[in-house]
């Protein structure tokens, strides 16, 4: 039971991994274009940083993961 739990997490992390990388992709597009228009690109680049610490947070969850399943 305890490892069919832990394949549910890993699939349901890829999946956050996968919107993740979504939404950091996005965010990169955003803030070369404000960059590119020659406005402040402050608060993106902000954002765009929250973006990236999610993604290594989600990243190192799903190696525990997989640590976990491995035992």
């Amino acid at each position: 039971m305890k490892r069919r739990i832990l394949r549910q997490y890993l699939g349901q992390t890829d999946d956050d991994i996968d919107r993740a990388t979504e939404r950091l992709e996005r965010q990169a597009r955003i803030a070369t274009q404000l960059r590119e228009a020659g406005r402040d690109t402050g608060i993106a680049d902000e954002l765009l940083s929250h973006f990236e610490r999610s993604l290594r947070t989600l990243r190192d969850d799903r190696a525990l993961i997989l640590h976990a399943l491995e035992r």
